[in-house]
């Protein structure tokens, strides 16, 4: 279990395999120097985007100023949802890792 979530989710494999056939599909063979370096600048800028995205949504989502900004945009209801959402979000996250942590470490 524990090989799927770091190969497939953190590790982002399936997006390697989907810029592979992509890539393949274009005709170029990503077995060689320019292709390889294509797939890799590809891949790289992708997962680097998505993975600062999620740093970035999860520092800033239950922050106070944050908070002040969504109170003008959305309904007090909307946002307790969001906020309820969010806060059993990272403590479900944060008991999970810490369930798992032996079997990682």
């Amino acid at each position: 279990m524990w090989a799927f979530i770091q190969n497939e989710v953190l590790g982002m494999a399936w997006l390697n395999r989907l810029i592979n056939a992509g890539l393949s599909t274009l005709g170029l063979d990503t077995k060689s120097r320019i292709g390889g370096s294509i797939l890799f600048f590809l891949y790289d800028c992708i997962k680097i985007m998505v993975l600062l995205g999620v740093l970035m949504m999860g520092v800033t989502t239950l922050s106070l100023p944050s908070m002040i900004m969504l109170r003008k945009a959305v309904k007090p209801k909307l946002l307790g949802v969001f906020i309820s959402i969010c806060a059993i979000g990272i403590i479900l996250v944060g008991y999970f890792f810490n369930a798992i942590q032996n079997f990682i470490i």
